[in-house]
This record gives structure tokens, C-alpha cells and sequence, in this order.
């Protein structure tokens, strides 16, 4: 590859924690891996639905050499290209190299926004995700608005002649969901107290992370994983309130992401496990390695993170499964007549392949009671990934498609996931695309809550004997 033409200019100003320089050395390290084998392109679901090179990894990665070699100018139409991309990973996963294209794009695109600019809604996201008392405010606006007669009315009337974008963003707002998921205190500290029954925890201490969609959306899924883990016989403490910084990253705001994974640091500093039950988030935490790799001040603190944060399934997985769990599919049936029986699993990209973790949902499953059946293609990426849905709807809606068609022709009553996009985005596949077919979609939490509850047996009962989360 020959020497790069970028020339300094508005983004060649010093990031607050690392500076251009090592910014363009890591482009130029992560894009020369490339051997433009094609490995990616088979893998890539929008590459599937579109035959646009550019949606793939090997399309991006030239884009990007073309700009480091001076071929290809910086302009807004370059960024659009980077944008198009799901984040799923598979062509990481897929290459022999391991080029990690995801990483690529967002560091490039962080050299681009200063001169090109970034969209206006990832911008007025990553701005609101910011400020988490807005968040914390925004919660039971969201939740009421999502479920109440008006909505219906405010969508055809108002948002989707006007502003198609917001209307969109509208339409993927989960519906009423059943509160299912009782006893648990889910607010801030979280430690001890009444929620706990006064009992001394059996096998230790967690910190939970709990996303900014989870709170703003999915409510009871917090509450279900809290009483989960309590029940189980673990103290949790919930962090306060704030974003992982990953659609910033993802966005290209790289200099906001790297101070919102330095304000997390020290939120979750300690010997504790964090857990996640947000794909996502878990994934970024693991990241901040990668985001935070030449500074001083946190580079250590980011690495040993990584080895400390746990997805719910793993954490679960650990313990040993009650000797009832064969009983709980019959009982959770007479319990309650639309508890599912037959579930089947949807892999979030940022857990299957942004943490390796694969075995440990379905593993919880089966311990639960549930009848497992395997989807196909249960580890293609849904279409959501975060704003993607909402600023190229047609594509994500044939990816989404696609993924409906696979959960319908297992029979299962219910799908299950760990992400809360991925809950958004297969909710709106089945509204859309599922027919008179009512296949309810829920997070693992809360399927394991639900299965426990109708078996009347907290969580790792029977043995009373857990194995190490490690």
C-alpha cells in the first residue's frame, strides 16, 4: 500500500484520549490486513439483499485505502457508504484474517465527522443517550406513549406524512407487554435491602450494567433479571444510570465515547463480576479495551474489565439446574395457559460474536424446562443494529423478513433473545410479517423467571450447589 495522502485538516486536532496520529496508524494497521479474499461477502446479510460491494467488508476496506492513498475524497456520500453496515460482525467471524472491520469503519468515520458531519438523528441520539437524567425522564414517557390508544392515531395523522425517520423509530416502540416480572426493587444501588428477603447472599456479589434501552423500554426486563440473580442466591448492586457509549462509537463520536467509557470505569470499578443482559452493552464494555488501547490513565482499568464482564446466560449457566426442571414445562403450561412451552432463540450479534457466548442461552433454556428448538440461521444478524432500522428501513425490513420466515418454522410459542434491539426489532417482524400467528418475544431473563415462577423453585434450587461463574 502506498504511503496515505490525508493531509492534515479539521480532524487532524488531538482526540481527549488518543491522539489522530494513533487514530490513522490503527486505520492504516487494520485496513492493510485485508487480502481482498471475498471471505466477507457471503456473510454479509445486506450484501444478501442488496449485491452492493459496498455494503461489504472487503467494499468498505477499499473505500478506505482509496482515502488513505488519496483516491477517494472525504465527503458525505463517503460516510453514507461506511454507514451502511449492520455492525453484525460476521465478516470478522468469516475472514482468515480476522480484519476487524467494525473497529475500521467507526475509527474512519471518526476521522470523517469533523469534515463531512455526521446524520442528524444519530447525532440527536447520541446527544439525548448522553445525559442520562434525560434518559431516566424520558422512561415512563416512552413506555406510556408506546401503549396507549393514541399512538395509533398520532402515527397516520401526524408523524408518518411529515417526518418518516421519527415515524419509523415510532413504529419498531414495543407494545403492551404483560408485567410479569414481580418483586424486584430496580432502582440505582440495588444492594441488600427488603428486595433481597433479608437473606445473605449465597454465592456472592454482582454488579448489574442495565442499558439505556432497557430502561426506556423494557422495564420488566430488569426486573427480571434482578430477581433472577437474587433468587439465585447472588447480592446485586444496580450501576447508576449510563450509556455504554456504543452508538457514539458506532456513530464515529469517538471522543465522547472514550469519555463515557472512562466515566463507566470507575463506575464499575471492584472485584465484582459485572453482568449484562444487553448484548450490546456487554460487548462494548469488553471493547474498551480496543477503545481506550494508548491511554495512560485507563488502558489497564479497560483490560481488566474485560475479564470481569459476564452476560446473564453465562452467569446463569453456572449454576446447577434444579432436579424439576423436567417438571416446570408442565406446571409453567397449567400455570399460566400463554406461558410458552416451545421456544426458540435468536443470537444477538454483539453476544454470539461480539462475546463468544453461543451455548449458555439455550443450555438456561433447557435447565428452565423449556422445549428448545433450534432456528435456522438463528445467528444472522434481525436487521436492527441500534438507528440502522430507522435510517435504511427498506433494507433492514429484508433482513428482518427473512428472520420471521425462520422463527414461524420452528412451531415455538416464543422467541427468545438477549438484546433489547433484537426484542424490538423481531416484535415489529412479527407485527409485520407474521400473520395470524402469535409467537410472543421475550427476553431470556424473563423466560427463565417466568419458567421458575410457575415451577414455584428460585433459580439453582435443588443442589443448592453453583459452579463458578468464571
Amino acid at each position: 500500500m502506498s504511503a496515505p495522502a490525508l493531509a492534515p485538516g479539521p480532524a487532524a486536532t488531538p482526540r481527549a484520549t488518543v491522539g489522530f496520529e494513533a487514530l490513522m496508524e490503527r486505520v492504516r494497521e487494520i485496513a492493510g490486513q485485508c487480502d481482498r479474499c471475498g471471505s466477507c461477502l457471503p456473510v454479509c446479510p445486506l450484501f444478501a439483499k442488496t449485491g452492493r460491494e459496498t455494503a461489504t467488508a472487503r467494499g468498505k476496506v477499499s473505500l478506505i485505502r482509496g482515502l488513505l492513498e488519496g483516491g477517494v475524497t472525504p465527503t458525505r456520500d463517503l460516510f453514507a457508504r461506511l454507514d451502511f453496515c449492520l455492525q453484525c460482525r460476521a465478516c470478522t467471524n468469516a475472514c482468515p484474517s480476522k480484519v476487524r472491520t467494525g473497529e475500521l469503519v467507526s475509527l474512519t468515520k471518526g476521522y470523517l465527522a469533523p469534515a463531512t458531519g455526521r446524520p442528524g438523528l444519530s447525532r440527536a441520539i447520541d446527544g439525548f443517550l448522553a445525559q442520562p437524567g434525560l434518559v431516566r425522564l424520558a422512561g415512563p414517557l416512552v413506555r406510556s406513549y408506546a401503549r396507549s390508544a393514541i399512538r395509533p392515531v398520532i402515527e397516520k395523522s401526524v408523524l408518518k406524512p411529515l417526518l418518516p425517520s421519527v415515524a419509523r423509530m415510532e413504529g419498531l416502540l414495543p407494545g403492551r407487554r404483560p408485567a410479569r416480572s414481580d418483586g424486584a426493587n430496580h432502582r440505582g444501588g440495588g444492594a441488600g435491602g427488603p428486595s433481597d428477603g433479608g437473606r445473605p447472599p449465597k454465592r456472592g456479589r454482582l454488579k448489574y450494567f442495565a442499558g439505556c434501552m432497557v430502561r426506556l423500554t423494557y422495564p420488566e426486563v430488569m426486573k427480571a433479571t434482578i430477581k433472577t440473580l437474587r433468587d439465585a442466591g447472588y447480592e446485586v448492586t444496580v450501576v447508576d444510570e449510563s450509556c455504554c457509549g456504543l452508538p457514539h462509537w458506532s456513530h464515529g463520536d469517538l471522543d465522547r465515547a472514550r469519555k463515557m467509557a472512562a466515566a463507566n470505569l470507575d463506575r464499575l470499578a471492584g472485584p465484582e463480576i459485572v453482568v449484562t443482559d444487553c448484548a450490546s452493552c456487554g460487548s462494548a464494555l469488553v471493547d474498551y479495551r480496543e477503545w481506550l488501547a494508548g491511554d495512560p490513565e485507563h488502558e489497564a482499568a479497560a483490560k481488566e474489565l474485560a475479564g470481569r464482564v459476564k452476560d446473564v446466560s453465562v452467569v446463569l449457566a453456572a449454576l446447577e439446574p434444579s432436579p424439576q426442571a423436567d417438571a416446570q414445562q408442565t406446571n409453567a403450561a397449567q400455570a399460566a395457559p400463554d406461558h410458552p412451552v416451545k421456544v426458540t432463540y435468536h443470537d444477538p450479534c454483539h453476544l454470539c460474536r461480539g462475546q463468544g457466548v453461543r451455548a449458555e442461552p439455550r443450555q438456561v433454556l433447557r435447565d428452565a424446562g423449556y422445549d428448545f428448538i433450534e432456528m435456522k440461521g438463528a445467528d444472522i444478524c434481525c436487521g436492527g443494529s441500534g438507528t440502522f432500522s430507522v435510517e435504511h428501513y427498506a433494507d433492514s425490513m429484508a433482513v428482518l423478513e427473512e428472520k420471521t420466515k425462520n422463527i414461524l418454522a420452528t412451531g415455538a410459542d416464543a422467541v427468545v433473545t438477549s438484546c433489547p434491539s433484537c426484542l424490538m426489532q423481531l416484535e415489529h417482524g412479527l407485527k409485520r410479517y407474521g400473520g395470524d400467528r402469535k409467537v410472543r418475544v421475550i427476553h431470556l431473563t424473563e423466560a427463565v423467571h417466568e419458567a421458575r415462577r410457575a415451577g414455584a423453585r428460585p433459580a439453582g434450587a435443588g443442589t443448592g450447589v453453583a459452579k463458578p461463574a468464571q
